[in-house]
């Protein structure tokens, strides 16, 4: 199976952004620049990007550092809303035979 990259360039608020997508695979790039906040540095994400990680303000995230790279993840993996449909729908079902279950 021949994989052809897709590229595509975006300006977004006058930023020139650099989307790469290969076979279900994501890459963003784009230049920002660190700021004092108090005693911190910050570092300001895209929304894209957010959007793309499934990560919302106020969420917490795990920061890791190696081989000169910084990643940035969810600090606990949160399930799909096909999983969470999946099971409301499962226990609305079945929840009084899994209530018997349990006390037995």
């Amino acid at each position: 199976m021949d994989i052809k990259p897709i590229a595509k360039l975006l300006c977004l608020k006058r930023k020139l952004s650099f989307i790469e997508t290969r076979a279900e695979v994501r890459t963003m790039r784009t230049r920002r620049t660190l700021r004092k906040v108090g005693g911190s540095v910050m570092l300001p994400i895209p929304p894209e990007m957010l959007e793309e990680m499934s990560l919302e303000v106020g969420q917490d995230v795990l920061l890791s550092f190696e081989g000169g790279v910084i990643r940035v993840e969810p600090s606990a993996p949160q399930p799909s809303r096909e999983a969470v449909e999946f099971m409301a729908h499962f226990m609305g079902r079945y929840d009084e035979a899994m209530r018997n279950l349990a006390g037995r």
